[in-house]
């Protein structure tokens, strides 16, 4: 039996995009909770909504709003959201370690429609890895991606996961290393 007739496929949502997007920060997969709500960072454990409120000054409860309205926040911040793979599979719930079988979103070509994106984010180091893998296949066949990836910092962030890691035990821990995100907007204030 293959391993795709033993675990489903899981295809990701489109990206959210602002109207002009500053920063752009890519997740690996969406996992279990989103999927069956169709929503970026649905589970409420996961510290994703909590970072970016706090980031940006707003001292509102995330979970208070509706998915709408926390998707409507980002969006007036300029941050755009997507993930790095469109489709994979996973062995075993909602860890990015269980991914298999991944096919990439096309990032770059959206990199490049987006002109205004000057800052990548990774939500997780396999986000970085996934990226990393991914442009570089296709910068051998398409090398003028050079250029677009050339006017865009990347930054690894500590995975918005409530799981803890060495560096980062918990939501408090993280956030510093978040502070990038909102210092890459800050230019756009000015």
């Amino acid at each position: 039996m293959s391993e795709t007739n033993k675990h489903p496929i899981l295809y990701s949502f489109p990206p959210v995009i602002p109207d002009k997007p500053h920063v752009l920060i890519l997740g690996t997969m969406p996992g279990g909770e989103s999927l069956r709500l169709q929503q970026y960072y649905a589970f409420r454990r996961n510290h994703f909504w909590a970072i970016i409120y706090r980031l940006l000054g707003n001292c509102a409860d995330p979970w208070e709003k509706s998915y709408e309205e926390r998707i409507e926040f980002v969006k007036k911040q300029h941050i755009a959201l997507w993930d790095v793979y469109a489709a994979c599979i996973r062995k075993k719930g909602s860890l990015d370690q269980s991914i298999g079988q991944s096919v990439p979103n096309e990032i770059l070509p959206l990199l490049k429609a987006y002109p205004t994106i000057t800052a990548l984010f990774f939500n997780g180091s396999t986000a970085a890895k996934g990226f990393t893998t991914y442009a570089e296949c296709l910068l051998k066949s398409e090398p003028d991606y050079f250029e677009v990836l050339d006017r865009i910092s990347r930054v690894k962030l500590p995975s918005s996961s409530p799981i803890p890691t060495k560096k980062c035990r918990n939501i408090n821990e993280k956030f510093d290393y978040w502070l990038p995100v909102a210092k890459a907007l800050e230019i756009y204030k000015k």
